[in-house]
């Protein structure tokens, strides 16, 4: 098994679960956007890497505790808040012209 951060997986899981119910705010956001709330997540959650399928294991026991996909959904949640004001600040300046497109 190749070295991976776990809590990619949960985040992955999480932008997925978020969006599935979320469908109107999912339209607004492009790949891009998705792909910046997956690193803003990752940035603000703790690492959690594994490397053999026994490590896999004990980790996916450790996912039962609700708590913890509830913080990656928290933070999923805030990360979309923050790429989407960033999103439309970006627009406005490129609207009044100091941002070219």
């Amino acid at each position: 098994m190749e070295l991976i951060n776990y809590m990619e997986i949960l985040v992955d899981e999480a932008i997925h679960d978020y969006f599935s119910k979320n469908t109107e705010l999912r339209a607004l956001l492009s790949e891009d956007d998705i792909q910046d709330i997956k690193a803003c997540s990752l940035n603000s959650l703790p690492t959690h890497y594994m490397r053999t399928q026994r490590g896999y294991a004990f980790t996916k026991l450790e996912e039962i505790n609700i708590q913890s996909k509830a913080s990656v959904l928290k933070t999923v949640i805030q990360s979309s808040e923050k790429i989407l004001k960033n999103r439309h600040a970006k627009e406005w300046w490129q609207y009044a012209g100091f941002i070219q497109r």
